[in-house]
């Protein structure tokens, strides 16, 4: 497969997943679902917390990078979604998530493969599974931060696993974009405006900011 020149197909499995009438109630990427798009209330049913042309552009960007190896994954979701659309370019994907209904969830709707579907329990900040994704994952192509949204959570995930992305790798942080309806996605903006501003931050390395709904950051490493 010419990964590359690929995205399409890899759209289009991504939406096959996605729109499985299985998955009802949930269905689709974060774009099906307007009613709730802007207000915290309401039953959030999308199958993927993604906006679809958002990650469509982060995957094209991985793409163009050579990046297919490992991925990893801080969050998995309310049905694993973002999983299974990573793992459509990532030959291994490994995803870290607390709530044990999401994986449940996950495995009901997908069957992993043990090998190349990585699915651990318990908190990212956990020092026990800090160091077990570590030994796993380093050297990783992709690191996607998706769990708490908070400053000093985000802080933290940045932190305990930013190392384990090698040269070249993208380090990424989803729902970027300030809404002040949404006091969480405030916090990341700022932990990014924080971190672009480190002493030793190098200008050489820019944060590339993706989409004006939901948002996808990232750096290379």
């Amino acid at each position: 497969m010419d990964r590359a020149n690929d995205i399409a197909s890899v759209m289009k499995r991504i939406d096959e997943f996605l729109y499985d009438p299985k998955k009802l109630p949930f269905r689709g990427w974060y774009d099906d679902h307007p009613s709730f798009a802007s207000t915290p209330s309401g039953p959030y049913r999308g199958a993927i917390q993604q906006v679809r042309s958002e990650f469509e552009e982060l995957l094209r960007r991985a793409l163009a990078q050579g990046l297919h190896g490992t991925a990893v994954q801080i969050g998995l979701g309310i049905t694993g979604g973002t999983h299974f659309a990573l793992r459509q370019v990532f030959d291994r994907v490994i995803s870290i998530d607390i709530n044990p209904e999401n994986i449940a969830r996950f495995k009901s709707f997908h069957t992993p493969d043990p090998q190349r579907d990585i699915i651990v329990h318990g908190s990212s900040r956990d020092m026990g599974i800090v160091n077990q994704v570590q030994q796993m994952a380093r050297g990783s192509d992709l690191l996607f931060i998706d769990g708490g949204h908070l400053f000093d959570e985000v802080r933290a995930d940045w932190a305990l696993y930013g190392d384990i992305v090698r040269p070249g790798g993208f380090a990424c942080f989803h729902d970027h974009v300030p809404r002040p309806a949404r006091y969480h996605e405030l916090q990341i903006d700022i932990f990014l405006t924080w971190l672009e501003h480190q002493p030793g931050w190098p200008k050489s390395v820019p944060i590339h900011r993706i989409g004006n709904t939901l948002g996808v950051a990232y750096y290379v490493v």
